[in-house]
């Protein structure tokens, strides 16, 4: 429908917003036997209106930034209750037939516009007149109006809240309703108490649906989760006489092959040579390795510098071990007495 569209185009927040108010007003209507169908399309056409001015009113606004601010309390009033008037002409010009048509000013009855009521009452000195801020009318005339009315109040209403538990949105609409009732807004239209009722528990079932629990999701950090993916595999513990190539050294250093290299290894082993009383740990580890053992210090650990050759090609002499990579990924092997 053109109209519609217009609607979702120009006001897209009083769209949804009237959307909302539809199937609170079908599940009502349904409840007590009115015309479910008419309730639910009266429903969508009920706030048209606002497509003239859609910043002047919250659903629509962004940023923040609210016109009203810089308005009294009865301009803001005259724009809100404009609203209605400018809906019915959209409505003809459109061709909609009467029985949509009624929705528009009979959703909103003679109610009182609170907000800028309280607003005015709070700047003046004296009493407020409430007739310069009441809707024109008229009241509901029929059952199917009356729940659109009850149902835009109510899903508005549970909008505000911050936290919207069952408990308190069940109350919620049974204080709209309980209002509306007070001020005589459904003295014209053919619901009893038992369909407020009704009316009520329908429309805490629909909105337990919009405003469901969600369980929390635990808080990742995107930038911590991809550093932890560039990391680089842990490497395997050598095993036998199996070793890791140590990591690439600028030429000419040598690697430490001293009674300090010894003992930066496994100091459980005794690697000194026969005879010299040293102590353990601390001796020459060529010789235990000779003899087919494993010293400390000749362990190529990550840390530990290697003899590079910039020259020739094939294997970079050193005393990586059987086994070991070189830094340009050839084998290296081990030389005794190197």
């Amino acid at each position: 429908q053109p109209l519609l569209r217009r609607l979702l185009l120009e006001a897209p927040g009083t769209y949804h917003h009237s959307l909302l108010v539809a199937n609170l007003a079908e599940a009502g209507a349904e409840a007590v036997g009115a015309n479910g169908l008419l309730a639910r399309v009266g429903a969508y056409y009920h706030d048209v209106g606002k497509i003239k001015r859609p910043e002047f009113f919250v659903e629509n606004q962004s940023g923040g930034h609210n016109p009203h601010d810089k308005l009294s309390p009865h301009l803001s009033a005259l724009i809100v209750t404009a609203h209605v008037k400018e809906g019915i002409e959209l409505a003809r010009r459109y061709r909609l037939p009467e029985e949509i048509l009624r929705f528009i000013p009979e959703h909103h009855g003679t109610c009182l516009i609170s907000y800028f009521y309280q607003r005015a009452a709070a700047a003046s000195d004296g009493e407020v007149d409430q007739a310069g801020f009441r809707h024109v009318g008229p009241v509901p005339q029929s059952r199917e109006t009356a729940i659109v009315m009850l149902a835009d109040a109510a899903e508005a209403a549970v909008r505000s809240l911050s936290r919207p538990t069952p408990g308190r949105v069940q109350a919620v609409v049974r204080r709209v309703i309980k209002a509306r009732l007070e001020d005589r807004q459904l003295d014209q239209c053919d619901l009893t108490l038992r369909d407020l009722d009704k009316i009520a528990e329908a429309f805490f079932q629909v909105l337990s649906g919009v405003f469901h629990a969600r369980v929390e999701y635990p808080a990742s950090d995107p930038a911590q989760r991809g550093a932890a993916e560039r990391q680089p595999a842990a490497l395997p513990p050598p095993s036998g006489r199996e070793e890791t190539a140590a990591a690439p050294r600028p030429a000419g250093v040598e690697r430490a092959d001293s009674a300090q290299g010894a003992a930066a290894g496994r100091g459980d082993r005794e690697a000194s040579g026969p005879g010299d009383g040293a102590a353990p740990g601390t001796g020459d580890g060529r010789a235990a390795n000779e003899a087919g053992g494993t010293y400390p210090g000749a362990t190529e650990a990550a840390d530990a510098p290697v003899r590079a050759v910039a020259s020739g090609a094939g294997a970079i002499p050193g005393r990586a071990r059987r086994g070991g990579r070189s830094a340009d990924g050839g084998t290296v092997q081990r030389k005794r007495g190197a």
